[in-house]
């Protein structure tokens, strides 16, 4: 994995299933879907797993251990750190953090104190959690796309030659002038 997405510490509804961001309102998965699966939503949480492997995106948390009354970031005490600069050593191929909330950028900031993650890029993105009213889900896959550069507007020239004239065509036109093409080629090749 490239990525590695940190959330602070799951939620109740999180641990009861015994799943990353199981709270049916958390609007993770539906960015994930977004972002890797055109849009296509996954049911199924082992199927979501690897859609996010696929996409080398690794999930954790900041936190290991930590008391909480209910599932707010704010009420959490007591905090203790995963070994992240550990498990960025045994996963040399991460190159990128993306924390989800600002609770997770804050545990994260409070850990690399007295720890290095050895040059990784540390970015802080709003909260997916159905409490962060802040932001609705345009709004978040907005800043995801512009701060982790997951998708780059360019420009391309569609200018080609077809049947020895300059033309301005879509990409199926080209697809299929190209193949159109070779398969002339291949004919001259074999029939001479």
């Amino acid at each position: 994995c490239t990525i590695l997405i940190l959330g602070s510490m799951p939620g109740e509804r999180s641990l009861e299933l015994q799943q990353y961001y199981g709270h049916k309102n958390n609007r993770f998965w539906r960015l994930m879907a977004e972002v890797f699966n055109n849009g296509e939503m996954l049911d199924d949480y082992e199927k979501r797993k690897a859609l996010l492997l696929r996409s080398n995106v690794a999930l954790w948390d900041v936190l290991a251990f930590c008391r909480r009354e209910g599932s707010l970031d704010s009420a959490i005490r007591d905090e203790e750190y995963n070994d992240l600069a550990g498990f960025i050593a045994r996963h040399p191929k991460i190159r990128r953090i993306c924390c989800n909330g600002g609770k997770a950028y804050a545990a994260l900031k409070k850990y690399c104190r007295t720890n290095s993650l050895n040059g990784v890029e540390i970015l802080a993105m709003p909260s997916t959690s159905p409490a962060n009213a802040r932001c609705n889900f345009e709004k978040l896959k907005n800043i995801l796309y512009k701060k982790t550069k997951l998708e780059d507007t360019f420009g391309v020239n569609m200018l080609a030659i077809a049947d020895g004239r300059p033309e301005v065509m879509g990409l199926k036109s080209i697809i299929k002038y190209n193949v159109d093409f070779q398969y002339e080629l291949a004919q001259r090749k074999y029939t001479t």
